[in-house]
């Protein structure tokens, strides 16, 4: 592969970081996707919860999308990986999935703070704000989230 002629200061394993998240983003949007289209079927009819998970999968898709520009912004080289099948295709009904969403939404957040984590230990200079992959947490979005799945914000005592 050929050296890029812009990449600088933009250690590899910042750029393998994110190349991971980019690919966890993908798979978040596929696995949406998946979650918005099984409540959208016939026999269940949940037309929010279709709307609502959709919403969500095309939110992941941006979010991958913007961290793309940003690796090629830097130098870096895109690894797309085979996207893996949902984990779970049926739900038990709206309440199993919102758990299911939220416990995976804390996942792609850990994914996130591991790139910062990595660029920290790099060096990186963009690592403070790291912008891209910053926005890529889309707080907004993320509290609407929660809110949407019953969550207040507060912490339980």
């Amino acid at each position: 592969m050929d050296k890029s002629r812009v990449k600088q200061n933009f250690h590899q394993d910042s750029e393998a970081g994110l190349n991971l998240l980019i690919n966890t983003k993908l798979r978040a949007s596929y696995t949406f996707l998946s979650m918005s289209f099984f409540f959208d079927r016939d026999d269940v009819a949940l037309s929010n919860f279709a709307r609502f998970f959709l919403e969500r999968s095309h939110a992941e898709q941006e979010q991958a999308e913007r961290l793309l520009g940003y690796q090629l912004q830097r130098g870096g080289r895109v690894l797309l990986q085979t996207i893996q099948s949902p984990s779970k295709g049926e739900w038990e009904g709206g309440l199993d999935a919102m758990v299911f969403a939220v416990n995976y939404q804390k996942e792609l957040n850990q994914a996130v703070l591991e790139l910062h984590k990595i660029s920290g230990q790099n060096n990186d200079p963009h690592r403070g704000g790291n912008q891209e992959a910053g926005r890529s947490c889309d707080q907004p979005a993320q509290a609407h989230f929660l809110r949407a799945a019953g969550h207040d914000g507060r912490v339980p005592v």
